[in-house]
């Protein structure tokens, strides 16, 4: 049986079973951590997909594979999980996933050997199996390598497509291999960060906080998680492009807003939301501080996506057009 495990991009791993393969974002201690999280918020998404490719180079007419499908998160307007599929720099086609599983055939539409990439969902759990692709060549490893440690707006959760969120734009604009180590719910913890990765990034951007003010932990317990968790990034990416990114503006934040339990957490487990502004601030200047503390490069997140809900999917999480925002936002942070 022919072993097609090289194909993937966007991974720590990937677990074989039989003819079943389970591309994984985390190492195992990194897992152990999701599944032992019992804070609020919770973070059931380790297993999703998030910026997994198939990629690899080929002249068949047609490339085909089965999939089995875990757990599905799609609460939100137009957001069924979907592959999309690339050829040769170009967007073609998305596949809606069914939670049955089923078969995904793409029959080329550039004649000679093409440069296919099929980018996995964001909000789903996806195995392969039945891979066919003819005579195929993995793409080698690119210079740039993009390690991404966020929460839900990293993993692009809440989006209307899994190729467009930041992360997928960021690693197309600059070429980079991205390993997208984001999960929704998730805060500042320096267990999040694996010192034994063998993802070797160039550039690395850190982008928490939304969620250190939904906490009921105290403002010390959070200061001393969010020093300990960028004492840690310091060391181990010491030498790296480190970028922070601080959290966007958040509606479900100010004083008026009218805030529904999210699917699944119970909202009496959350701070209170008179208290939430407040924190939020407050977590937003410590990571302003320690970024220049450590040396890393900040972003502002308030100011890279308009205070307007037509670019969001609820009071906090962009859709596909503000992520795109998003994206053009940071680049010209990065460009002054």
């Amino acid at each position: 049986m022919a072993d097609y495990a090289d194909i993937f991009k966007g991974v720590v791993s990937v677990r074989r079973d039989g003819e079943v393969y389970t591309p994984l974002r985390f190492t195992q201690k990194q897992l152990n951590r999701y599944e032992s999280y019992d804070k609020l918020p919770a973070c059931p998404f380790a297993c999703a997909t998030a910026n997994v490719t198939m990629e690899f180079t080929t002249a068949a007419e047609t490339v085909s594979f089965r999939y089995l499908c875990g757990e599905i998160w799609n609460w939100w307007p137009n957001s069924d999980p979907q592959f999309d599929i690339y050829e040769n720099g170009v967007l073609r086609i998305h596949k809606k996933v069914c939670k049955e599983g089923g078969t995904v055939e793409y029959r080329r539409q550039e004649p000679g050997a093409a440069h296919i990439v099929i980018q996995l969902p964001h909000n789903a759990e996806i195995r392969i199996c039945g891979f066919s692709a003819g005579e195929y060549t993995p793409v080698p490893a690119r210079a740039r390598r993009l390690l991404v440690l966020s929460d839900s707006i990293g993993q692009g959760l809440m989006g209307n497509s899994g190729c467009m969120n930041y992360a997928t734009h960021l690693g197309r604009f600059y070429d980079m291999d991205v390993l997208n180590q984001s999960v929704g719910g998730d805060r500042h913890d320096p267990a999040k960060i694996d010192e034994d990765l063998s993802f070797d990034p160039t550039d690395v951007i850190l982008s928490l906080g939304t969620n250190d003010a939904v906490s009921p932990d105290s403002w010390e317990t959070l200061r001393s998680n969010i020093h300990a968790f960028y004492d840690k990034a310091a060391k181990v990416y010491r030498g790296k492009n480190v970028i922070v990114i601080s959290p966007l503006y958040v509606f479900d934040f100010q004083p008026d807003a009218v805030i529904e339990a999210a699917d699944g957490i119970d909202p009496e487990g959350w701070r209170p939301q008179s208290e939430r502004l407040g924190i939020f601030h407050k977590v937003r200047e410590e990571l302003i501080s320690q970024a220049a503390e450590k040396g890393f490069r900040h972003i502002d997140g308030m100011k890279v996506v308009p205070r307007d809900r037509r670019y969001f999917s609820d009071g906090c999480h962009p859709n596909d057009l503000g992520f795109a925002l998003f994206t053009l936002g940071i680049l010209k942070e990065l460009s002054r």
